[in-house]
């Protein structure tokens, strides 16, 4: 299931310059910005289908849009 949440990412650069931006997550970490951060390697295979699904699903939306 998807979770949002609010969490430091690289889109806070674009965000700042009042450009949209979407951070989508692989997996799950903990201890962010510290010496002790981490992230989890056992659900990163299902999140990165689900990454590339989510690509592939807009690719297909955007073809469709530009064909209208």
């Amino acid at each position: 299931e998807p979770r949002y949440a609010a969490s430091s990412t690289d889109i806070n650069i674009p965000i700042s310059m009042g450009i949209p931006a979407v951070c989508i997550g692989a997996t799950h970490g903990e201890k962010a910005h510290t010496t002790e951060e981490f992230i989890r390697i056992a659900p990163f295979a299902q999140g990165l289908a689900h990454v590339t699904r989510l690509c592939m699903d807009a690719t297909a939306l955007f073809a469709q849009q530009a064909k209208a």
